[in-house]
């Protein structure tokens, strides 16, 4: 439900920000802060409230990162993309959940939500690159 608000928000959270790119960064940025808070404070009401925001912040980023996929692959190859976008996705899910999983039994939850929230963030800078290729284009 949180995502279904969320990407209700994009416009705006688009418009506050300066743009899609911008806001890409923005929420990857936002997302690994919501792992984060998760990671740092203790406590049931902790948990979901890093859990809400990361569904939210997550909703929003998807319709933000798939509108600069759009602009930035042209029509005749945008389902190859798409495909392997989905893949490398799904690739990169399945390899996360393992190695957090095996981080969290080892180290603990805290440990596998604070190497998540870094890994969440890491992607901004790709986002601002994405812009200046579609200010490019």
């Amino acid at each position: 439900m949180s995502s279904v608000f969320a990407s209700n928000a994009t416009g705006w959270v688009t418009r506050l920000s300066g743009g899609q790119a911008r806001a890409g960064a923005v929420l990857r940025l936002v997302h690994g802060a919501s792992a984060l808070l998760m990671a740092v404070v203790a406590g049931p009401a902790a948990l979901v409230a890093g859990y809400l925001a990361g569904q939210f912040v997550h909703g929003t980023a998807n319709v933000v990162h798939y509108a600069l996929v759009h602009r930035l692959v042209d029509g005749s190859r945008r389902a190859t993309i798409l495909s392997a976008h989905s893949l490398a996705a799904r690739g990169g899910g399945t390899v996360a959940a393992v190695g957090l999983g095996a981080l969290a039994s080892g180290a603990g939850p805290a440990a596998a939500l604070a190497v998540a929230a870094v890994l969440l963030a890491a992607g901004a800078p790709l986002y601002r690159a994405a812009g200046r290729a579609v200010a490019a284009a």
